[in-house]
């Protein structure tokens, strides 16, 4: 996902003549500082329309500009501010195919890789999406479900990806059984009164209780909350023509 910034630099050297070497300079750097100007607005963007923002999202927005000795030769006078489409995780440990903020961009709803891993095992049918519930929060941290309860979901529904002998499938083993029953947290695919889904067995000081932590449905969308081509739109339109201004007036001044 990326904007370009594109210089229309004609005009500018037709009326400065014998000084129009400096003009693709002073649009280059003009370009330049616009780029990291549309990032900084995409950032403040960004703060207000998600209710939490961790800084690994806030880095998402990227400045990509070409060093002047390339930007010279190249026809195409554009530089970009953009939202990753292919990046590594957190961790650097695996690369995926799509943003995950892409569908806050165009208001679709894609499958995350634990819908992937699902389909794959043959739990979750391709039409469908796995919708979280509120019971999912009795086992997150400040609202959002930790990777160790994904980790017990797929491993117990084995739906983990096996590979070179190795396998993060729970067996039916008497010590994995027992293990998942000491802690009280056993996940099964099934339905209940006509809902599919995921659901947990749950043991705690109140007693036995079965709860659904994900239900199966044919249709799940986002709103459309993150404008990030609009915003960085509106952005480069108010500061190129001031940055370009700016450039100029620092090109002639230093021109030999």
């Amino acid at each position: 996902m990326q904007l370009n910034i594109q210089a229309d630099i004609k005009a500018a050297e037709k009326a400065l003549g014998a000084l129009k070497k400096q003009v693709l300079y002073a649009a280059w750097l003009a370009q330049k500082e616009t780029a990291f100007k549309v990032r900084e607005t995409e950032i403040k963007h960004m703060k207000t329309v998600f209710k939490k923002t961790s800084r690994y999202t806030l880095t998402a927005p990227l400045v990509d500009y070409q060093k002047y000795a390339q930007y010279r030769a190249s026809e195409s006078k554009t530089m970009a501010v953009d939202l990753i489409s292919a990046y590594t995780g957190a961790k650097g440990n695996r690369e995926r195919s799509r943003h995950y903020l892409w569908d806050h961009i165009h208001g679709q709803r894609t499958h995350t890789g634990f819908e992937q891993l699902l389909m794959s095992a043959g739990i979750l049918s391709a039409g469908q999406f796995a919708v979280r519930t509120k019971y999912l929060r009795l086992y997150s941290k400040g609202g959002t479900a930790s990777k160790g309860v994904y980790t017990k979901i797929l491993s117990q529904l084995k739906a983990f990806k096996t590979g070179r002998g190795y396998s993060m499938n729970a067996t039916n083993s008497k010590r994995s059984k027992r293990k998942r029953g000491k802690a009280g947290q056993q996940f099964y695919h099934m339905t209940i009164g006509g809902v599919e889904g995921i659901w947990m067995r749950h043991r705690s000081a109140l007693g036995r209780a079965i709860v659904p932590m994900f239900i199966f449905v044919r249709k799940a969308n986002y709103s459309k909350r993150f404008r990030f081509y609009e915003v960085a739109q509106r952005a480069a339109n108010a500061y190129w023509p001031r940055e370009f201004r700016k450039a100029l007036r620092k090109a002639i001044a230093t021109a030999k």
